[in-house]
């Protein structure tokens, strides 16, 4: 509440006659007749020209072809994952997909999510998360980003930056293979090393990257 007091009308007194509340004199309710057609017709103009700016966005938006848009699935809600030890922010409706450990089939070792609207195999954003204990990544970065290179081995390095994110130190990587664009960031905390990947086709990363900058702000290690 804003501690403003509501307003309070009082209530008339005992016998007013609540018909002619308004005293002698005309009726103060305004009447259609007595406003001037010209008035009338200038309000409905302002009216129709407000609602053509408004949609206007809208509009030419749908009118693009190359453009893909989060849509409703950029509703985002939180995700916790006791068993990789992370948090972090994701569009509830983006496929979600458990990726097994191949030493231990029955422990995942990352989770996957794919934009909807695009096939299994190449959907038009990706974002998987990879982590793993302190003592499986004691050669910290290095060990991090052979493990990302060994899945994606045509990868290309174009930048590379160091920083700080989810309160520990980060490396974010940006290259691409043949058919992608990559934003992955590597975080090495005491408690989880991760690999964050975010991926999609060249000609979409410009669109999504601000959208991966926005889980990687929410990305917590739990």
């Amino acid at each position: 509440m804003s501690g403003v007091p509501f307003a309070t009308e009082k209530s008339p007194p005992a016998g007013t006659d609540l018909a002619n509340l308004g005293g002698e004199g005309p009726d103060p309710t305004p009447r259609t007749r007595d406003v001037d057609p010209k008035v009338i017709f200038c309000m409905n103009c302002k009216s129709a020209l407000l609602i053509a700016v408004l949609l206007a966005p809208l509009l030419l938006a749908g009118c693009s072809s190359s453009a893909l848009s989060l849509g409703p699935g950029h509703q985002e809600r939180l995700y916790l994952d006791g068993n990789l030890g992370f948090a972090m922010e994701i569009p509830h409706t983006w496929s979600r997909c458990a990726i097994p450990a191949l030493d231990n089939p029955g422990r995942h070792a990352a989770v996957r999510w794919d934009w909807p609207g695009g096939g299994e195999d190449d959907p038009p954003a990706r974002v998987t998360v990879f982590t793993m204990l302190p003592p499986e990544a004691k050669g910290g970065f290095a060990t991090l980003e052979a493990e990302f290179l060994h899945r994606h081995p045509s990868f290309t390095l174009t930048a590379r930056e160091e920083f700080e994110a989810a309160g520990a130190p980060a490396r974010q990587i940006i290259g691409h293979t043949p058919s992608h664009t990559f934003l992955v960031i590597l975080i090495t905390s005491n408690r989880r090393a991760v690999t964050l990947e975010m991926s999609t086709p060249p000609e979409y990363f410009d669109q999504y990257r601000s959208f991966f900058e926005e889980i990687i702000q929410s990305f917590r290690i739990l």
